[in-house]
């Protein structure tokens, strides 16, 4: 059944993922995450799965907050590659490169390259399994105006990565996008 399940979990398959900030005692790491959600709009909440293997888990436990960063695809194979190592044994934000600076609003980083962030509270955090389900009271938000403008069209400009399960990407390309109209009933 391990595998057959593995496969059926595949077939949530495919969807934005996001990159998981978190700062604890004053340290940083990032963790990319396809288990995420929104789960409420008054107030605003937000919920991402966290495995417990996951060094972001170990921090996660203890802090009071965490960011969700949204990064295009010309970004995001770069953030991916810091799943291939743990913040255990290495500092991802140094090692990788990557640009980040304090949250406004809560005590994490974001990511200076995301189109979208958000600044989360933690409220909420419960086992699940292999899981840590977290919920966060989104208390501050960052929107590219480019993006917030065009919304979530993707353009020659902007590709968000579509994350496909395990090492797979889809790249939007000559995507047809349809609105459905429900009758009235």
């Amino acid at each position: 059944m391990d595998e057959e399940l593995r496969r059926a979990f595949g077939l949530y398959y495919p969807g934005i993922p996001a990159i998981v900030g978190v700062r604890r005692k004053g340290e940083a790491n990032l963790m990319a995450a396809g288990w995420h959600m929104p789960v409420s709009f008054s107030p605003p909440m937000w919920a991402v799965a966290i495995g417990h293997a996951r060094y972001t888990y170990t921090l996660l436990r203890e802090a009071e907050a965490f960011t969700l960063n949204f990064v295009d695809l010309s970004h995001a194979m770069r953030y991916m590659e810091t799943g291939r190592v743990s913040g255990r044994d290495v500092d991802k934000i140094r090692n990788f490169q990557i640009p980040v600076r304090d949250a406004r609003s809560v005590d994490s980083v974001v990511m200076e390259e995301a189109y979208l962030i958000l600044e989360c509270r933690k409220v909420w955090q419960k086992k699940a399994g292999d899981h840590d389900v977290v919920v966060g009271e989104i208390l501050d938000l960052h929107v590219d105006p480019v993006r917030m403008q065009k919304g979530n069209a993707p353009d020659d400009r902007w590709h968000p990565p579509v994350y496909m399960g395990g090492s797979r990407f889809a790249v939007w390309k000559d995507v047809e996008i349809r609105r459905f109209t429900l009758p009235e009933d």
